[in-house]
């Protein structure tokens, strides 16, 4: 879930009242999870300048820094390799 992922990747959970101006999280997503897809290649980091984000009513705030977006793009890590492998993984941390 989520919540789970975003404590590990260093943010604190908060109620939205506390940070109004907060804007949206960046939208995630993961690679296909078929069999040797994963991230390949150099990955495009991008820091958004924000401290906290909103998602599905909960607030998450940087204990430390910034949020940090991380893009890499998805492909064959090894054989086989699922034709349905490709598209872009994306993940959100504080720095």
């Amino acid at each position: 879930e989520f919540t789970d992922w975003a404590r590990q990747a260093g943010f604190d959970v908060v109620d939205p009242a506390l940070v109004p101006t907060a804007g949206a999280c960046p939208v995630t997503s993961q690679c296909p999870a078929v069999g040797n897809c994963g991230p390949v290649g150099l990955c495009a980091i991008s820091l958004t300048g924000m401290q906290c984000c909103t998602r599905g009513g909960l607030a998450f705030c940087c204990l430390n820094g910034n949020i940090r977006v991380t893009t890499c793009n998805c492909g064959c890590t090894g054989n086989p390799c699922s034709p349905l492998c490709g598209g872009q993984q994306v993940t959100i941390s504080c720095r």
